[in-house]
């Protein structure tokens, strides 16, 4: 799989403008961690040390290309990368790749990515995953039910990363709903819960196919304010 600059361009036209990104294949051998990584690595079998450690890697990179300093991202409160202060991002690997996309704070005030197979969503996950008027959107679309489903699933997984350090809020698959835009490759999001409501309405996302994998980007503007 290729994992250079193209695919990296590739990423970035989905994620929004004053975004870095950088990718390395996983089945590469580990890059070295900073001694603050070490303690989350401690216990990790061989193929959950290079996605973490691709992982940080990545996210390096993508910081050295906002000219940010090479810096220690040990994990943080749940589990998401300690960013430094004025950094935003996010990572996400499959078995295959590993990406990470960061900005500033100045430019963006949260984002989330996500990357899968391409599979379709087992069809045991649909339930747990989609609410009843997602299905329902996704055959009225024309959509195939799981493979739709696969798109509202790492949608969701992104939206959860970008609620997360403005929120520190644990959500279940069924606490949001997605709205699809397949002709724009867009998507949108709602939620009753009142301690995201409103806020996960001004969430904007993107989801398209790079390498063979699904990736989404959820991202929160700048001038984006919380009500309710």
């Amino acid at each position: 799989m290729e994992t250079g600059t193209g695919l990296a361009e590739s990423i970035l036209a989905m994620t929004p403008p004053g975004t870095a990104c950088a990718v390395r294949g996983t089945d590469r051998e580990h890059a070295p961690l900073w001694p603050a990584e070490l303690p989350a690595a401690a216990g990790m079998g061989t193929k959950r040390l290079r996605e973490f450690s691709a992982g940080r890697h990545c996210a390096r990179q993508a910081l050295s290309s906002l000219g940010h300093a090479p810096v220690a991202l040990p994990v943080g409160p749940g589990r998401a990368p300690a960013w430094p202060e004025g950094i935003i991002g996010s990572i996400s690997h499959t078995d295959e790749l590993a990406i990470a996309v960061v900005a500033r704070q100045a430019e963006l005030r949260s984002l989330g990515i996500d990357l899968e197979s391409a599979d379709p969503l087992a069809a045991d996950l649909l339930g747990l995953v989609c609410r009843d008027e997602e299905r329902a959107a996704l055959a009225a679309g024309g959509l195939e039910v799981q493979h739709g489903a696969k798109l509202v699933f790492s949608a969701k997984e992104s939206i959860y990363k970008c609620l997360w350090p403005l929120t520190s809020v644990f959500l279940e698959f069924q606490a949001i709903g997605i709205r699809l835009d397949a002709a724009e490759q867009r998507f949108s999001a709602y939620g009753q819960d009142p301690r995201i409501a409103g806020i996960a309405e001004m969430i904007r996302g993107r989801y398209g196919w790079v390498g063979g994998l699904l990736f989404s980007c959820a991202w929160l503007d700048r001038d984006s304010q919380r009500s309710g």
